[in-house]
């Protein structure tokens, strides 16, 4: 059981955004206290750069991180995840 003492500051970003600190920093100093990033990423690229980003973003912000990646093939074009 996840027992959570006061309110806390849930804000969402976009896997484009994942990329640029930034934006992450910027929800932090908006009072994030949690950040979330869904994704949609190819097969490829999310096995070279997701959980890299991911963990970059939450010490870059000292916040916690929650991802979502989506597993589907993508319609005549290429995977999308694994």
């Amino acid at each position: 059981m996840l027992v959570i003492p006061q309110p806390v500051a849930v804000l969402f970003a976009n896997n484009s955004q994942l990329r640029f600190p930034e934006i992450s920093i910027a929800l932090r100093r908006r009072g994030a206290d949690i950040i979330t990033f869904p994704s949609a990423f190819t097969v490829p690229t999310g096995k070279a750069h997701w959980e890299v980003l991911l963990r970059a973003r939450a010490i870059e912000t000292q916040s916690y991180i929650i991802a979502a990646a989506q597993v589907s093939f993508c319609v005549c074009i290429s995977r999308c995840a694994d």
